[in-house]
């Protein structure tokens, strides 16, 4: 009986993401966290999460609360491995019936606009922040999360899907966009440039559960640290509302 070799084309053309610390002289885009990361249970079933390279050397620690209600944050990101450590940032949720969210960092307060569709294939979650370099002069743009196969999310998990940081805006519309292969690494369908990324994790681990990533100007660190902590932690929002969803898949 013949044998089948596996087919390995697909592999060959996903861009290295490289998820350990970079070289010395090579600095972490954002001072806070690196160009890739994993989102990892505490404990199985339980309401708490971290952030990190590795399990082991947890960045910060997230604690979820129920969230039948708007008055209270139903996620709290803690510095470091301790979930009574400093507040970083929280998440709220606007309304009961609502996936709107509000993202605050400090004295940041900025909305996490849901446009959720029956099949969660074409939903979308949208915000807008005052992005630059500290010091340096800030701007005003918008991202959107969009759900994906394509392959900035499966180079993180080719068995996996996830969703796609875009950053909108005109002056950022310059790929040829079109179908996925069609399109050059690194853009979305409608030209604008992906500037990150995460997946599920498919594989065995009870305590990874998702890969992120940022690429292109999300990983000069051109949109300041602020934006960074905005971008993971909108994602694992996103995360936590996938999770729950009984809706198709793409």
């Amino acid at each position: 009986m013949a044998t089948t070799s596996r087919d390995t084309s697909f592999e060959n053309t996903l861009p290295e993401y490289d998820s350990s610390s970079p070289a010395p002289g090579d600095p972490w885009p954002y001072k806070r966290l690196p160009r890739s990361f994993n989102i990892y249970y505490k404990q199985w079933f339980s309401s708490m999460y971290q952030l990190g390279e590795h399990e082991n050397q947890p960045l910060f620690t997230i604690q979820r609360h129920a969230a039948w209600g708007h008055d209270k944050p139903m996620m709290v990101l803690h510095e470091g491995a301790d979930p009574k450590g400093p507040v970083v940032a929280t998440v709220t949720k606007e309304g009961v019936m609502k996936h709107d969210t509000v993202i605050e960092l400090g004295t940041i307060r900025e909305p996490l606009v849901s446009d959720v569709s029956m099949t969660l294939k074409n939903s979308r979650f949208t915000f807008s922040f005052d992005v630059g370099r500290a010091g340096k002069e800030t701007r005003r743009e918008s991202f959107e999360w969009r759900i994906s196969k394509a392959i900035e999310v499966r180079a993180l998990d080719s068995m996996a899907f996830g969703w796609k940081l875009v950053r909108l805006g005109p002056d950022h519309n310059t790929g040829r966009g079109g179908s996925r292969g069609l399109r050059d690494v690194g853009e979305a369908s409608d030209g604008h440039e992906v500037v990150a990324a995460w997946s599920e994790n498919s594989g065995m681990t009870l305590s990874k559960i998702a890969k992120v990533h940022f690429l292109g100007a999300g990983a000069t660190g051109e949109f300041g640290d602020d934006w960074a902590l905005m971008a993971a932690l909108s994602a694992f929002r996103l995360w936590k509302f996938t999770s729950m969803s009984i809706s198709v898949r793409p």
